[in-house]
């Protein structure tokens, strides 16, 4: 059963790196977080949660789409403006949050089982964070939930790279010490961009860092001429 996994791990590995190019050290976190949830869980398929965090066009959504197609299960992936209360022209604000789509709606049949991609988790209100927080909580079978963020981080610190990989657990640690930290902006000014609870939970799963491109994968991906 293990080299089973190992062969599939292996394989996955260099499909990724094929397909996401420049991006080894999210490669790296997600095969080996998929890896260890499977050795560590007692479910044949366990859950696994993992939080893509980077500059825009790096890479992010290419890896969970790749990571779906290679494992051949379905892939899904998420609108957050679904997740947002009704115009501000709804009746009150008590109607307008009744009208959210509910958490369970996020994960069908279809996604269940398969890889689910919710793009930039910091758009979220915090009511619905908490709500589909509460819901993916709760579990469902064999689901690759990846959570995408675009907040400020480590970016173009090839040192921090380094660190990664060799510190893993220490450097894991300061990303979920940002997270905690970061704010965006509302209606009613700063707020944290992650409620506490959301941000434990990410800290306890897996933090996948992308990189800025580099002037040979830019050209290389044809974004450079």
């Amino acid at each position: 059963m293990k080299q089973e996994l190992f062969a599939l791990i292996d394989h996955l590995k260099t499909r990724l790196n094929e397909r996401v190019y420049d991006q080894p050290t999210a490669v790296l976190s997600v095969t080996e977080g998929l890896m260890m949830d499977r050795l560590q869980s007692s479910r044949e398929l366990p859950n696994h949660i993992f939080t893509f965090f980077g500059p825009a066009s790096c890479g992010k959504t290419l890896l969970a789409q790749t990571l779906a197609e290679t494992l051949e299960i379905p892939f899904s992936r998420f609108e957050l403006s679904s997740l947002l209360p009704a115009p501000a022209d709804a009746p009150s604000p008590s109607e307008a949050e009744a009208e959210a789509t509910p958490p369970e709606e996020i994960i069908d049949e279809e996604s269940s089982g398969g890889v689910l991609l919710i793009d930039a988790i910091e758009k979220a209100p915090p009511r619905a964070q908490n709500a589909l927080l509460e819901f993916l909580e709760e579990g469902v079978e064999g689901l690759i939930v990846i959570f995408t963020t675009t907040m400020e981080s480590f970016w173009g610190q090839k040192q921090f790279a380094q660190q990664f990989e060799s510190h893993p657990l220490k450097t894991q640690a300061a990303i979920a010490q940002m997270f905690a930290e970061q704010t965006v902006m509302d209606d009613d000014g700063p707020r944290p961009a992650l409620t506490p609870e959301l941000a434990g939970f990410l800290a306890k799963h897996h933090l996948v860092p992308f990189f800025p491109l580099s002037l040979d994968a830019l050209v290389h991906e044809g974004l450079l001429h």
